[in-house]
């Protein structure tokens, strides 16, 4: 694996542990902050529209910072808001060495020469943080095995309609009546829609990670647990479960920053489509 990827790897882990063991390894290599609640998952604003979908924006990890000439306090800020770090310019042997002991995994700060402008979600110079550009360029609709039949085909092929997706990743536990209806709806609909196969909800999300540009991606599932962990897993600015993402705005897409966490609009519906 390459930096990027073991990074990758290791913020999901640092995203998923507890704040308190955040706090702690932090403090381990002499930093002391001070968080009255999580950083991850703050809620700032949610709604219903008048189609009855929920719209909740929170707070969610930047992902893989690139700090170049950072002091320890901006390491641990990246680390409390569930962030990984590639690190140019500080040595952080001590770092490494002391948050492993506290619960970190050693890959979530990894010292590089010359910090990658590519692969990483943001990077930071001094007190400016810039969102950086992603390499993927696709936004999907993964159809869960559990996914209510009767609505997957309506969800994927309006949200393929309206341009809010270019390819479809269905679970190999799929039915396959439905499979051919979901094939043959797509391929009248626009013809131009990939549809990829999955062996797990796991395999997926993995599956996006490569390929997303980080913009929308969509779930169809009847299980609350795999719809959490696309929720937790998936790295987008909008997330739509069990509604067609082309109720996504642009106003919805926001890249808007507080501290080292950014927002992210979670959609959660009964299968509505949008009307055009």
């Amino acid at each position: 694996m390459t930096r990027i990827e073991l990074a990758r790897a290791a913020q999901r882990v640092v995203a998923s542990v507890p704040l308190h063991t955040r706090l702690e390894a932090c403090r381990s290599f002499g930093v002391d902050l001070e968080y009255w609640r999580d950083p991850i998952g703050a809620v700032v604003d949610g709604w219903r529209n008048p189609d009855g979908i929920d719209f909740v924006v929170r707070t969610a990890p930047i992902g893989v910072i690139g700090l170049i000439d950072p002091d320890p306090p901006q390491v641990a800020e990246c680390l409390a808001a569930g962030n990984s770090v590639l690190v140019s310019g500080l040595d952080c042997t001590d770092i490494c060495r002391t948050i492993v002991d506290h619960g970190l995994p050693s890959d979530a700060v990894v010292a590089v020469d010359e910090v990658p402008r590519v692969e990483i979600d943001a990077l930071v110079k001094g007190d400016r943080v810039v969102m950086a550009e992603r390499v993927g360029t696709h936004s999907h609709f993964y159809v869960d095995s559990t996914a209510p039949t009767g609505q997957v085909t309506y969800l994927a092929v309006n949200a393929a309609a309206a341009g809010a997706i270019d390819a479809v990743i269905v679970h190999r536990g799929y039915p396959g009546d439905a499979m051919r209806d979901l094939t043959e709806a797509l391929g009248y609909s626009d013809g131009e829609t990939e549809i990829l196969r999955a062996r797990s909800a796991t395999a997926a999300i993995d599956m996006i990670d490569t390929r997303t540009a980080g913009r929308i991606e969509a779930i169809a599932t009847s299980d609350i647990s795999v719809a959490r962990l696309f929720e937790s897993r998936v790295d987008a600015q909008a997330l739509a479960v069990n509604v067609s993402p082309a109720f996504v705005e642009d106003e919805h897409l926001s890249s808007s920053l507080r501290g080292f966490t950014r927002l992210r609009t979670v959609l959660r519906g009964d299968g509505q489509t949008r009307r055009r």
